[in-house]
């Protein structure tokens, strides 16, 4: 029967989720977003709605953009730039529904219960934050700006980086491959050695 002792066991367990954490991507959420239509009457309505969340309305490209590059997923019918109306064509894929294009047409008598969809001000939101990691750098908000991250005094990341980058897409997302900065055990296993080989000649 094969033993594996308790650090043996414990050694693996994080080898595993130290592999899991490197491989993660951030994704935020992207420019594109949609408003309730409850409170929504018309399309100033919408227009101040999207206003009160720092936005404004979507164009048509703005949106087909966001569904056919973006991962945009909602289906619904809403408001856009200029008073035009847009639909997002959705199709099944495997258990749930996906926007796979958009319809546009002008506003007729029939806008009642329309969402909006709304463009945020800024390209991407608010920077990320991670655990035992410091925002060293950030150039701006907008497509192409760089967030650059340090590890904390005293921690690194398994790859023995300290540094990593997001950079924001065209989709209004902070995107890159994210290590997280895990303790640094090698400087302290390196401070004791000389105690123990000096205890060793004492001996």
């Amino acid at each position: 029967m094969l033993y594996c002792s308790p650090q043996i066991v414990q050694s693996l367990l994080f080898g595993c989720l130290t592999f899991l954490v490197v491989t993660s991507v951030v994704n935020a959420e992207g420019r594109v977003f949609v408003l309730d239509p409850r409170s929504l009457l018309g399309f100033r309505e919408a227009e101040q709605a999207c206003a009160s969340q720092h936005a404004r309305l979507a164009s048509a490209e703005e949106l087909r953009q966001a569904v056919v590059d973006c991962f945009f997923s909602h289906c619904t019918r809403g408001w856009l730039y200029g008073g035009m109306v847009g639909t997002t064509v959705c199709n099944i894929e495997g258990s749930s529904l996906k926007a796979v294009n958009v319809k546009t047409e002008n506003a007729t008598e029939d806008t009642a219960h329309l969402s909006a969809f709304c463009m945020k001000g800024k390209a991407c939101g608010d920077p990320p934050s991670f655990p035992h990691a410091r925002l060293q750098h950030h150039s701006g908000f907008e497509i192409g700006d760089e967030l650059l991250y340090t590890c904390s005094p005293g921690y690194m990341m398994p790859s023995s980086h300290t540094t990593f980058s997001l950079l924001c897409d065209s989709c209004g997302e902070w995107y890159g491959t994210v290590e997280i900065c895990v303790k640094d055990t090698s400087s302290s296993s390196s401070r004791g050695s000389p105690r123990r080989s000096q205890a060793s000649r004492e001996t």
